[in-house]
């Protein structure tokens, strides 16, 4: 029962991530939903990490600075 529930913690920690890491480059919400297909992960991060975009402080969560 522990691991369930820290397994649903840790989905629900990562969905938060990824979605505010997306919103920040104004990427649309695909996105997030090709990062959950196991294959295209990789593919996810690599376009994220090679595309020109702009992080955009003022969207998303606040940054801790």
């Amino acid at each position: 029962m522990a691991t369930v529930v820290s397994a649903l913690i840790y989905i629900c920690i990562g969905i938060s991530v990824l979605y505010n890491i997306q919103k920040k480059l104004d990427k649309p919400g695909i996105f997030l939903v090709l990062y959950f297909i196991n294959l295209i992960a990789p593919l996810w991060l690599w376009i994220l990490a090679l595309d020109n975009s702009k992080w955009r402080d003022s969207k998303g969560r606040a940054t801790i600075k």
